[in-house]
Formats: structure tokens, sequence, C-alpha cells
């Protein structure tokens, strides 16, 4: 069971990662491409320190149900939130258009680090 569980996992953070930091790039104004990928990723950070300070008191005082029903709530709205937010870049989510999506952000971090050498 571990390894089906990490396997989903893994499988998951492969898409969101490159899908999210594409769409972050795509809605980046010009020249602040940097920032909001470093907004993007902070906040993957930040929520990954914050779950257990959060997730855990909660667990104990609603429950684990509670805290997986109201995990998938939220993760239901996040979802929500990005479709409609790529709705205009539907390669960011195909999985064809991955490659397409990766291929954005490379070339967004080759500008960036022109910039920052230049």
């Amino acid at each position: 069971m571990l390894v089906g569980v990490v396997l989903t996992v893994t499988a998951g953070e492969m898409l969101f990662g490159p899908a999210s930091e594409a769409l972050a790039a795509e809605a980046a104004a010009p020249g602040q491409v940097g920032a909001y990928l470093g907004a993007a990723t902070a906040g993957n950070w930040i929520g990954a320190a914050a779950a257990p300070a959060i997730g855990l008191p909660l667990a104990d005082a609603l429950g684990e149900a509670a805290l997986w029903g109201a995990l998938v709530a939220v993760a239901a709205g996040a979802a929500a939130c990005y479709w409609r937010a790529s709705a205009g870049s539907r390669d960011l989510l195909a999985p064809a258009g991955l490659q397409v999506g990766r291929d954005r952000l490379l070339r967004a971090r080759v500008e960036v680090q022109r910039r920052a050498d230049g």
C-alpha cells in the first residue's frame, strides 16, 4: 500500500510542478517572471511547512474524517480555480501539453538568468 501511495503522490507532483510553474510564468507581467515563480514556489513551501502545524491539531480536535473531508473540499476548490485560471491555456492541462508548458518555463528561466547576468 505504501508503494501505491508514494507512486500516486509522485505522479501528482510530476504533473503539478511543471504545469503550475508554466501557468505562473505565463501570468507574469513582462520583467516579473522571476517574482511570479518565486511567489508560486514560496506558496508551495509555506503550505508544506504549515500543514502539520494546522492539520494535526485539527485532526485531534475534529477527528481524521473531518480533516480529510476538509482537505478534499479545499483540493476540489483549488482544482476549480486552477482549471478556470488555465482555461485559455489548454496545453497546460493536457498530458502532451505539459511539454509545451515546460518549454515555456525553461524559456522564461533562461530569460530571467540572462537579465540577471546582463
